[in-house]
């Protein structure tokens, strides 16, 4: 389902316990997970400007892109800011690890279907 509000009240006005039968669509989940990091890196690149730092700069796709996608020195880079302290690191690995729970879910419901 859209995690678009509008979306969201329909549903809970059309279906009783809408609240149980909700489930959002990977796409949206992700997008979510994305522009929630993008926000958390923009916030925090600001703040280390303002203190002369500028290790976040030119690093935003960084964040964003799928790492099969990266040469090796673009990987190596952001294995260095991964591992950073830094909050959009701690905010990546939210992200990530969302998508690797929900890899492993989809992955156990499929194991348990039997088929015929």
């Amino acid at each position: 389902m859209d995690m678009w509000p509008d979306c969201i009240t329909a549903t809970r006005q059309a279906l009783e316990e809408a609240e149980h039968k909700i489930v959002f669509d990977r796409f949206h989940v992700a997008q979510y997970l994305a522009r929630g990091v993008d926000w958390v890196r923009g916030q925090e690149h600001r703040q280390l400007m303002r203190e002369g730092n500028p290790s976040l700069k030119g690093s935003k796709y960084q964040w964003l892109r799928n790492r099969s996608y990266m040469s090796w020195h673009q990987q190596r880079q952001f294995t260095a800011l991964r591992e950073s302290r830094l909050k959009t690191a701690r905010a990546w690995a939210i992200k990530r690890n969302v998508s690797e729970m929900r890899s492993t879910f989809i992955l156990a419901i499929c194991s348990s279907i039997q088929l015929e």
